[in-house]
């Protein structure tokens, strides 16, 4: 699995470095929102494991327990990702995030049982063309 480490000018506040990771997880950029950990299923959580890898803070998103799914079922997950692209802005939908996963190498055990019920939904031979094919249907609405 591959990860992006994002080195933080000395001048920004532990703070602040939290507030643009949060906003970036909930695209909320540009405004100006500060991060409050929240309890909710759904909230999105920043966590810092000082001293990783000798790093003086590493920052990452987190959920709540009640919001993580501790038995996925990959044919819901498959449903869900085709129905969000309806609903979210173009690349930020379930089909385009598990294309930019893979493609950045990073694989879980669900990741081929998630991709294979995508493109029995779709009638696809890939997630490309499975996007492609949702997007269609959605403009012929």
């Amino acid at each position: 699995m591959t990860a992006e480490v994002l080195v933080l000018s000395d001048s920004m506040s532990l703070e602040e470095a939290k507030n643009l990771l949060w906003r970036r997880e909930t695209r909320n950029e540009g405004s100006g929102r500060a991060y409050q950990e929240r309890f909710g299923p759904n909230a999105v959580l920043v966590r810092d494991s000082p001293g990783f890898c000798n790093l003086d803070h590493v920052l990452y998103t987190d959920f709540n327990p009640s919001g993580k799914l501790t038995a996925p079922d990959p044919r819901e997950l498959a449903r869900a990702a085709v129905e969000s692209v309806a609903k979210a802005m173009s690349g930020k939908d379930g089909i385009s995030y598990l294309m930019d996963l893979i493609s950045a190498g990073v694989v879980t055990a669900l990741t081929a049982r998630y991709q294979k019920e995508i493109l029995i939904v779709t009638n696809s031979g890939s997630l490309r063309e499975a996007l492609n094919t949702v997007t269609m249907r959605i403009q012929q609405r």
